[in-house]
């Protein structure tokens, strides 16, 4: 039955912990963030709906007080005589939006004005309460094709009348005053007289909300209409067209959106890290196991031959010669696999040295080669083995440059490869170490086998530390995982580059590039049979 890895349940936990208390919270945020985004908009139009309600009862305060001062103003003016249109013009300075005007006798003949009141109300005039008393002042609303706004009449102490007009727009631009900002405006309008009065004027602020829009795009958020005799007038409070409310949703939702971009980034990357960190570790629990099976053999020879010399069971002096050089051959044996883990940790901690020279491909791949076979028949050998007959074909192309590079270093990359390659096909090998121009001036070498081939998505992964492809771990096969992973630290570590080249069934190309020495000469070869 399957178990499962400490290491795989250790990863589960932390996953689980990370998600609970990290990425839940954040998300909730996140969520928070949006509803803020959603009812910035709400809380906006609720803030101006209360400014433009207390705007409402100031603008209605300010239309009775306005007139009241244009009435106050001309009647004391006209009462002590002074010269109507000084009287007139000294109301204007004072800010009373007085606009055409008429002195009317006790019988209704105009004695002095303006000349659009002098035509057009003189009519409207007789018929304004003609025996209203001295003080006695009447408010007419009208509003017809050619003007709308407010006639107000007032009898003076000697029975003439003063007469004036009052544009809706002038009295609207007065009443706005102060209350006028860059968000409300105060609107003034004339309707048709409504059928019911509304009697009290402030407990009905804001009764009417309007949701008509302007021509100016500004909207209205609170209407009322005034009491009698001003009740053909509808004071609204409007909203002008703003930014500020759009700029702080697009600010909210850049900061939201960097906020999500970071959890992404830092949970995709943290559940990475920790994937990578319980897959090493199982690689690396994976490794000792293995190496301790490695080491293992070379160990029990070296005990049985040491116990067998120990014990004199060695019938001649031939046997005990050959006990020896069992015994040197697992010795050195153990010692290459040792040095081949302390060489990979000196890679990785960067104190490799590498002394690099001028040295041609043909060369590399000769050196390869011979240490290959040199190393093939001390372990058949060791293992009383027949050597087997070694075959492979070279394929050098002429004319290549010299390379750059540490040639030790060069030599047992390219031995990693034919070991590999050697390791893993098989029986008929058919082995071919290359060399030829790459592109941008590059030259590569390298070797193709006609093994089982690699899938797309172990590619990669094969130059990891400890890792070996899953269906060439047979268990027949020596091996530390650390032989590709060598190989492309001492590529890279002299500025080269290692690709492969796969697919299950059709074998595989390893191909190492580097970059010709500046004072490259030519090495001419030509394929043959080693």
């Amino acid at each position: 039955m399957a178990t499962r890895s400490d290491d795989v349940i250790g990863f589960t936990r932390i996953f689980v912990m990370f998600v609970t208390l990290v990425l839940l919270p954040a998300l909730f945020m996140s969520g928070f963030g949006v509803i803020a985004i959603i009812n910035v908009d709400k809380a906006d139009q609720q803030r101006r709906r209360e400014r433009a309600e207390a705007s409402l009862r100031r603008a209605e305060q300010r239309f009775v007080a306005i007139l009241d001062a244009s009435d106050r103003a001309l009647r004391a003016g006209l009462d002590a005589r002074g010269a109507a249109s000084s009287v007139v013009a000294s109301a204007r300075m004072s800010g009373s939006p007085v606009g055409a005007w008429a002195i009317v006798s006790e019988a209704g003949v105009i004695i002095d004005g303006v000349a659009p009141l002098t035509t057009s109300l003189a009519a409207r005039v007789v018929a304004m309460s003609p025996n209203a008393g001295p003080l006695k002042t009447v408010h007419v609303v009208v509003d017809d094709e050619a003007w709308s706004g407010v006639i107000s009449m007032q009898r003076l102490a000697d029975r003439r009348a003063v007469v004036y007009a009052i544009d809706a727009a002038m009295l609207a631009a007065a009443v706005g005053v102060g209350i006028d900002t860059d968000e409300l405006r105060v609107g003034l309008r004339v309707e048709q007289p409504p059928a019911v009065l509304i009697t009290n004027a402030l407990e009905r602020v804001g009764a009417e909300v309007a949701t008509a829009v302007a021509s100016d795009g500004a909207e209205e958020l609170v209407a009322h209409r005034l009491d009698a005799p001003f009740n053909r007038f509808t004071l609204t409070i409007e909203a002008l067209p703003s930014s500020r409310t759009d700029i702080v949703v697009v600010v909210y939702i850049v900061l939201l959106s960097i906020f999500l971009a970071t959890l992404i980034t830092g949970v995709v990357l943290t559940a990475r890290l920790i994937y990578q960190e319980t897959r090493l570790s199982r690689l690396k629990t994976d490794f000792v196991s293995h190496m301790s099976h490695e080491l293992r053999t070379p160990l029990t020879s070296i005990r049985l031959f040491i116990e067998t010399l120990k014990l004199g069971r060695t019938s001649s002096k031939e046997e005990e010669q050959e006990c020896l050089e069992l015994l040197a051959n697992e010795t050195e044996r153990l010692s290459e696999m040792i040095e081949r883990v302390l060489g990979y940790a000196r890679l990785r901690a960067g104190r490799r040295l590498f002394r690099q020279t001028d040295v041609t491909l043909p060369e590399i791949i000769k050196d390869a080669i011979d240490a290959f076979r040199a190393q093939t028949v001390a372990h058949a050998n060791t293992v009383g083995g027949v050597p087997p007959t070694l075959a492979f074909t070279t394929e050098v192309a002429s004319n290549l440059p010299t390379v750059h590079v540490d040639r030790e270093s060069l030599v047992e990359a390219l031995l990693n490869l034919i070991s590999n390659a050697w390791k893993y096909t098989g029986p008929d090998k058919r082995i071919v170490v290359f060399a030829r121009a790459g592109r941008r001036g590059r030259v590569v070498v390298g070797v193709r086998d006609n093994g089982p081939g690699l899938p797309k998505s172990e590619h990669a992964r094969i130059f990891e530390r400890f890792y070996q492809a899953k269906h060439l771990l047979s268990g027949k096969q020596p091996g530390s995982g650390l032989g590709l992973a060598i190989t492309k630290a001492l590529i890279e570590g002299q500025g080269g580059r290692i690709t492969v080249e796969s697919e299950p069934g059709k074998g595989s190309t390893f191909a190492i590039e580097l970059k010709p020495s500046s004072s490259s000469s030519s090495s001419p070869s030509s394929s043959a049979a080693a």
